[in-house]
């Protein structure tokens, strides 16, 4: 697809349906890793859970994203829950946190900021 500028030059529009963000990266970087950690507890609890008492368990993740004014870097707001049957009912856990990360072309989030030179991947900033 082509863009038209207000001059009247034509140009490709950029690609920005592509996957930018590795999701494997991004989950690891929520909190350090920690995120990735317990999705992985509670999705084995809940599943373990489901086949014990015959019943739905439920996990959810929720995430906010919130621009930090001045920067290209965004607070991901992430809340972590999870319900599960018990024998007497059900039990749950519920977890909210935040993790700044660096935003680069077409949105690829990493916890490095963007070198504009090498397209926008994260790299270690020269010293």
């Amino acid at each position: 697809m082509n863009q038209t500028t207000p001059t009247g030059t034509t140009h490709a529009a950029p690609d920005t349906t592509r996957a930018a963000t590795d999701v494997d990266e991004f989950i690891n970087a929520l909190d350090g890793g920690m995120v990735a950690q317990k999705l992985s507890v509670a999705l084995s609890k809940a599943a373990a859970a489901a086949m014990d008492h015959d019943e739905k368990s439920e996990v959810t993740i929720k995430l906010t994203f919130e621009r930090l004014s001045g920067t290209f870097q965004c607070r991901v707001e992430h809340e972590l829950k999870f319900r599960q049957p018990t024998m007497d009912g059900e039990t749950s856990e519920k977890e909210k946190r935040a993790t700044v990360l660096w935003v680069g072309r077409y949105g690829r989030l990493s916890m490095l900021p963007p070198d504009v030179t090498r397209g926008g991947q994260a790299t270690l900033p020269n010293t």
